[in-house]
């Protein structure tokens, strides 16, 4: 693979492999630990609090985030927009999600697209397991749901 047109440094979450060229060979230079994760062992957070119930692992890259999230049944996510790109897959339960003007009941082996600056919203009806996929917007913190200074 040719990798004279990319960035030198990549980055996935707190941990950073660093890309170095020697005579024209690509050799690569590992800190911390290796770029690979365990669910189970990442830190289960509230997400966006500000007005979403989900929680769970997440992680972040330079360009794109994963989450594994649950929302509690009974629970939402309120009528909000940001200027993430957004992909959930329902892994578990059932919820109701409008995203703009649309509205449909999702269940295990769906999967919504929610585009940048779209209003939208879920209505968790049982527990729910997703898979999050949104791009990494710089400046935007998904955690305050605002940019950031």
């Amino acid at each position: 693979m040719d990798w004279s047109n990319h960035l030198p440094t990549l980055s996935l979450d707190r941990n950073e492999i660093h890309l170095f060229r020697r005579n024209d060979k690509v050799e690569w230079k590992e800190e911390q630990e290796m770029p690979f994760y365990k669910w189970n062992e990442l830190e289960k957070d509230m997400i966006t609090p500000e007005y979403s119930s989900a929680r769970g692992p997440n992680i972040r890259g330079e360009k794109i985030e994963v989450g594994l999230f649950s929302y509690p049944a009974g629970t939402q996510a309120k009528p909000h927009a940001h200027p993430n790109e957004q992909v959930q897959v329902v892994l578990k339960g059932r919820a109701k999600y409008r995203v703009g003007g649309e509205e449909k009941l999702l269940g295990p082996g769906q999967a919504v697209l929610i585009p940048a600056n779209t209003e939208h919203e879920v209505q968790i009806l049982e527990d729910l397991e997703v898979i999050n996929c949104k791009d990494a917007v710089q400046g935007w913190s998904v955690y305050h749901a605002k940019w950031e200074k």
